[in-house]
């Protein structure tokens, strides 16, 4: 049961992408606005991760462990593309406007930048404890849901909870892949796995971060002079 789980996660996420994404897409080829083809190759490659975390989980379901264990080495240079593309992409969409034609794109900026930092320490974290089964699955899921949140950011339509800052967007992440995971240890192993209240407190410690900086002034400014740099 436990892996047939991380199987559904993986589907799951890969649905909540979809569901985020391509209504934005959908606008750009009707005309709405411009998306440069390197944020094209970025939404692949993130997608190509949502897959290639789907079929590990379903190599361990099968256990095909051996081929798990190779594939390994593909996940590691993905997780490599995914950071890579994550800031490409960031500075691609920043050169096509200005600040005063987009100023929209300040703010998401600070979740870019704490996605870019907190992805490799899931990841990492995951490799080194390879050996540790319900360390490791956990931690590559938490990976996953980091990025994830920004389909989520996108989903406009849920209910309004008139968070401020970040927190309306974080609390959906909370309600839609942290909760499921906790439900799940509870359910398997009578309580949270380590690495689960670990990673949902490094998850929120970065809202928290996001959120704090979200109005200030001075980030706002420097964030503006930053991307006035990249033109």
């Amino acid at each position: 049961m436990a892996h047939h789980f991380f199987v559904g996660i993986g589907v799951w996420c890969i649905l909540l992408a979809l569901v985020g994404f391509v209504p934005s897409f959908q606008a750009a080829f009707a005309g709405e606005f411009r998306i440069p083809p390197i944020v094209h190759v970025h939404g692949a490659v993130m997608m190509g991760w949502l897959l290639l975390y789907t079929a590990q989980a379903g190599l361990v379901t099968r256990g095909n462990l051996r081929r798990h264990r190779q594939m390994g080495w593909l996940a590691t240079g993905w997780a490599s593309a995914v950071w890579i593309s994550m800031g490409v992409a960031t500075v691609a969409a920043l050169q096509q406007y200005t600040p005063d034609e987009a100023p929209f794109l300040v703010k998401p900026l600070l979740i870019q930048l704490g996605t870019l930092v907190v992805f490799p320490v899931f990841f990492i974290g995951a490799v080194l404890a390879r050996r540790q089964a319900g360390w490791h699955k956990r931690l590559m899921t938490l990976a996953t849901f980091v990025l994830v949140q920004a389909a989520l950011d996108r989903m406009r339509w849920l209910p309004d909870l008139g968070l401020p800052g970040f927190w309306e967007a974080g609390v959906r992440g909370y309600v839609l892949l942290l909760l499921p995971l906790a439900s799940f240890d509870l359910f398997t192993l009578r309580r949270i796995h380590p690495a689960t209240l670990l990673g949902a407190g490094l998850i929120v410690a970065m809202h928290g971060v996001v959120s704090f900086y979200w109005a200030d002034d001075g980030w706002n400014q420097l964030a503006r002079h930053a991307w006035m740099g990249l033109r």
